[in-house]
């Protein structure tokens, strides 16, 4: 009976803890850290490195960084451009946030901290300028819910093509493209310390969901285009977004590590436009990102993260993976992995 009461007693704690919870953690590219702050100004500077790769040449399920592609039987005038030093990200954020207290109970768990919260920010890089918007709801502790509306306009600069819609062979569009992009999602955040007090039992779990319409006002029905100069595989529709992350934060300056589980893919009609079953390029691919992220506190206004991220790509046929032109290529059904990106962002709160 002894043992049988000692069991229960652990459920209930297990329980406990998913119901009584501290964590408040902003993600990607709003890093912030996990204090509570009724309002304040930020500045975010993020940049990344890009490494090029084999491009799933090799016939294995990884490919392997700065090693050159293999493309076979493509005229030189279609192929992708030859990439010896791979891609760089630069760009900066200035923001306000901005929370208003609702179901708010400063002695209660449940509703420590809860409300409302806005955020405000304006972004600009080399090649585009944005204006975000996020409104979120903390009903109870351990449940987050968020809208946001994003709108901005792309360019060419420095040989990189901001927003742009492709238009044939791998060429896109010379002028400035305007986009939206309104994001609707939730997640459940919870913290070990909720049950075990102390500064060493932070170990935080975020589970969420978004779902995303995407569109650019350039864009014709089913048509591709470059956003934020990636790498072109865009289309006016919905998608789904679920992510999850499993994070330690610790007293020191080194303040919190994790793993992050990110995924997309495209939902509704768009999703069989091209799908590889009927050899097309892979509308209906779902794309998964795997990173170790890390967040330092130098000083208590700022803070500075790091994001070491492994992608999964589609996986083409040898004679289509090469093509600039990707309507054109065919998808085998099979992705492989490779090293994405090293970022690192800045944040200064004023």
């Amino acid at each position: 009976m002894e043992k049988v009461f000692k069991i229960k007693m652990l459920i209930k704690k297990i329980c406990f803890c998913l119901l009584f919870l501290q964590a408040q953690m902003v993600l990607s590219q709003d890093q912030q850290d996990l204090d509570f702050n009724d309002q304040y100004f930020y500045f975010n500077f993020q940049s990344a490195y890009y490494p090029p790769h084999e491009m799933g040449t090799n016939g294995k399920s990884f490919s392997q960084s700065f090693k050159h592609p293999n493309f076979q039987n493509i005229e030189p005038s279609l192929k992708i451009p030859a990439n010896y030093w791979g891609g760089i990200k630069l760009i900066s954020y200035l923001g306000y946030y901005k929370n208003f207290k609702a179901l708010h109970n400063p002695n209660s768990i449940f509703f420590k901290n809860n409300g409302i919260d806005v955020d405000l920010n304006i972004g600009l890089s080399p090649v585009s300028i944005s204006f975000k918007s996020m409104l979120s709801f903390t009903p109870i502790a351990f449940l987050n819910l968020y809208v946001s509306n994003e709108i901005g306009m792309g360019w060419e600069a420095f040989g990189f093509k901001g927003i742009g819609v492709h238009i044939e062979n791998g060429k896109y569009s010379n002028t400035p493209e305007f986009y939206s992009e309104i994001t609707i999602g939730g997640r459940f955040q919870f913290d070990l310390n909720a049950i075990f007090q102390g500064d060493w039992t932070h170990i935080i779990t975020v589970i969420g969901n978004d779902f995303t319409y995407l569109i650019n006002l350039h864009a014709n029905k089913n048509q591709l285009w470059k956003y934020k100069a990636d790498d072109g595989k865009n289309i006016n529709g919905m998608l789904i977004k679920p992510y999850a992350l499993l994070a330690y934060k610790m007293p020191i300056p080194l303040n919190t590590i994790g793993l992050l589980y990110e995924g997309k893919t495209q939902i509704g009609k768009e999703r069989n436009i091209s799908s590889w079953k009927n050899k097309g390029w892979g509308s209906d691919i779902f794309y998964h990102n795997i990173s170790i992220v890390a967040n330092f506190e130098i000083a208590k206004p700022l803070t500075i993260g790091l994001k070491l991220k492994l992608s999964t790509n589609p996986t083409y046929t040898s004679n289509t993976a090469g093509l600039a032109d990707i309507s054109k290529r065919i998808a085998t059904g099979n992705s492989y992995f490779y090293y994405d990106s090293i970022g690192i962002s800045v944040t200064h709160k004023y």
